[in-house]
């Protein structure tokens, strides 16, 4: 019999037990002599028993076996020699006799469970060891010896840490879940249990540990992977960064000073060159930012920033913005906002304008004949932002595919437009991740509507106008789209409206009262049926910027005043409340007063490295009446606003340049001024990398604002005196 046999016979049924069981049947013999003669006789029977057993376990020890009957049988008879109740004796050794049995019986049971549960942990191929509270093992399955490549034997008796196991003993408390074991260079799931029985003597663990090796290395793999992808996108968001401020850079060139070769004297033939020149840049422009763009959505980086938004200047600016566009093609662009739409909205302000801006620039692109319209309604508890056009519309086979990366509707080799097909797939990234969805209506001939539909978290209720009292507004406009929302829009003002086909309709409106709302085009078809205006009837007639310079002409033959296309319901209000309107040396007003934020010229310093882009900064400051001075590295920038006497009222400052860039030269001033008791002066930075982060970088280190390559002359203008005004 082997050592862990015997340990775990004497773990189940010790000896003192079985002694105290034939104690407790003997206490019931009636005679004292009987009770001490059964007494010994309970003695050899347990001796006898313990003999008995240990035969049992070994197979050629039949002698002991008999030893053990004939001793049992004698110490039985002694004790019914000596009790005077012969019968009770027989039942009290029948009882012990059933007790042995039912003893024996319970430790066979026990080793075949055991003989069973060792089998099956072999075949699973778990490895089973069995140690004490010191951590020396006694006992360990076939599997934990070829674990560690030694003989069962070498094992027993060694502890876990001699061999290289290292378990934390505070983790591994009974009832703990498993715990990631390294044995001989593998993984194994660690779990310890307490053996049956050792609460008897000393306490015995059990521990089971599975290979889980292919699972780590799997883990490891994964986690390598994931680094390495994300060592890759960051690689290729820098990459693109790089490649951004490359291309930027001299686009920012060529557009800037194409803008201010547009506003010199040029024949027609040469405007046509600047404006194709213009184009071209403004397509490359829009490649470049989806790209961007469709790299920080693939890295993970769009970040929101909700604020509170005013709903109709937010669409009113971006109508405006693309109206050039359309105006450019002769289509129409309009807006109508929902009397139910609320006048605030929380939302990211510019990623809502980035999708919108995109519906909007790709309704521009395919619509050839028409126009396009911005439509903001409220319905159901969701804000309905519409993008609708007369193009050529969609197949219903196309509604869904379009809004994959790099799909167009029209991508065979004859298409007509160009682009790369990322600005729907990014329109519906960034409305997915304001909580909205992205939808699509259309057909083959009968244009498209595509439909941003966001969560209505108002911030602000619904403002009703009825400025107009039931007055009739007759609309006179070549477009029908535009016509259609300026209609709605006076409806919504509290009047009436009647659009027109064509101008030879409106013939009878001469005895009719009310206001006349008529494009300039639609003017010159019929113009003569407007020399003579109604006495009742005031006329107001629509134009593009650029055609301000006919309102002398205009104003002699009747008409009142005008409004600019997109019209802004704000300026409309005014004209039709019936607000006076005055006359400046033959011109009117515009309908959008813009307040002078300056009365003196500036002062201002350019710290630019790139030659061109600082010719274009300095000229269109200049022509706005402003004094430049350009520098071409940070540190020169630093002195400059730094030196005793400087009189410079704001900088703008490129974010790479040698020397010092920008992030450390607009740091080093915020610096030398908290050093010498200085004002802060105003600084803007100048980047061709438009990333989030780079804005953050800028507000961190003191920026006043950030401006985005390619500038437009006239924004840049706009932030610079707005932001001098402001400090």
């Amino acid at each position: 019999m082997t050592k862990t046999e015997q340990e775990f016979i004497n773990s189940v049924i010790p000896a003192e037990h079985a002694e105290r069981i034939a104690e407790r049947n003997i206490r019931r013999l009636p005679s004292s002599r009987a009770r001490e003669m059964a007494m010994a006789a309970a003695a050899m029977s347990g001796v006898a028993l313990g003999i008995w057993i240990v035969a049992s376990f070994d197979n050629f020890q039949t002698g002991l076996t008999s030893v053990a009957i004939i001793l049992t049988l004698a110490t039985s008879a002694l004790a019914a020699v000596a009790s005077r109740d012969f019968h009770s004796l027989s039942q009290a050794i029948h009882a012990l006799r059933s007790e042995n049995e039912r003893m024996a019986d319970h430790l066979w049971e026990a080793s075949e469970s055991e003989e069973r549960a060792s089998s099956l942990f072999d075949q699973l191929g778990d490895l089973v060891v069995v140690f004490d509270a010191r951590r020396i093992i006694s006992d360990a399955n076939l599997n934990f010896a070829m674990a560690l490549g030694m003989p069962i034997a070498d094992v027993q008796g060694r502890s876990l840490s001699s061999l290289g196991i290292e378990v934390p003993r505070g983790r591994t408390r009974p009832g703990n879940a498993p715990q990631d074991v390294l044995i001989n260079s593998r993984w194994y799931s660690w779990i310890e249990l307490r053996s049956p029985g050792a609460g008897f003597e000393k306490p015995l663990f059990r521990a089971v540990a599975r290979d889980i090796h292919q699972h780590k290395e799997g883990e490891r793999l994964l986690v390598e992977a994931r680094q390495r992808a994300e060592s890759a996108n960051e690689a290729k968001s820098q990459f693109l960064a790089t490649v951004s401020h490359e291309i930027r850079t001299p686009l920012n060139g060529i557009t800037g000073m194409t803008r201010l070769l547009a506003d010199t004297a040029l024949t027609e033939e040469q405007k046509t060159y600047v404006q194709a020149v213009s184009a071209s840049g403004q397509a490359l422009m829009t490649l470049i930012e989806d790209l961007l763009d469709f790299s920080k959505i693939e890295a993970g980086r769009l970040d929101l920033r909700p604020e509170l938004v005013e709903l109709r200047p937010f669409a009113e600016s971006m109508v405006e913005l693309m109206a050039a566009r359309a105006h450019g093609k002769n289509i129409g662009i309009g807006l109508h906002v929902g009397d139910t739409v609320p006048e605030a909205l929380v939302t990211d302000p510019d990623r809502l304008r980035q999708a919108v801006l995109n519906l909007l620039g790709n309704a521009i692109k395919f619509t050839e004949k028409g126009g396009v319209a911005l439509e903001i309604i409220r319905e159901n508890g969701t804000l309905r932002i519409c993008v609708r056009d007369t193009g050529p519309g969609l197949d219903a086979s196309d509604h869904e595919r379009i809004f994959n990366e790099f799909e167009q509707a029209d991508a065979g080799k004859t298409r007509r437009h160009g682009g790369a097909g990322l600005g729907l797939a990014i329109t519906k990234r960034i409305v997915g991740a304001l909580g909205g969805s992205v939808d699509v209506q259309s057909a083959i001939g009968k244009g498209s509507a595509f439909s941003i539909l966001l969560p209505d978290f108002s911030a602000a209720n619904t403002a009703h106008h009825n400025i107009m009292d039931g007055q009739t507004c007759h609309i006179v406009m070549d477009s029908t789209i535009e016509a259609e929302t300026l209609a709605r829009t006076v409806t919504s003002l509290g009047g009436t409206a009647i659009v027109h086909a064509d101008a030879s309709s409106a013939m009878l409106l001469k005895a009719q009262h009310g206001c006349l709302l008529i494009d300039v085009r639609s003017l010159r078809v019929a113009e003569s049926a407007f020399e003579s205006p109604a006495s009742d009837l005031r006329r107001i007639v629509l134009i593009e910027p650029g055609e301000r310079g006919q309102m002398s002409e205009l104003l002699d033959k009747g008409f009142e005043t005008y409004l600019v296309r997109p019209i802004r319901q704000k300026s409309l209000s005014r004209i039709l409340s019936g607000a006076p309107v005055s006359k400046v040396e033959g011109q009117i007003q515009a309908d959008i007063s813009i307040p002078r934020l300056l009365n003196r010229p500036l002062s201002i310093l350019v710290a630019e490295d790139n030659e061109i882009n600082a010719l274009l900064v300095k000229s269109a400051l200049m022509r706005a009446g402003h004094t430049v001075t350009v520098v071409g590295d940070g540190r020169s920038a630093v002195d400059t606003i730094l030196a005793k006497g400087s009189k410079h009222d704001l900088v703008l400052m490129d974010l790479h340049m040698p020397i010092m860039d920008g992030l450390d030269a607009i740091a080093a001033i915020r610096s030398g001024e908290d050093e010498q008791g200085l004002k802060p002066i105003p600084v803007l930075a100048l980047t061709a990398d438009g990333q989030a982060e780079v804005e953050k970088s800028v507000r961190s280190v003191g920026g006043n604002g950030f401006l985005v390559k390619p500038v437009d002359p006239a924004w840049l203008v706009g932030m610079v005196e707005e932001t001098a005004a402001a400090a």
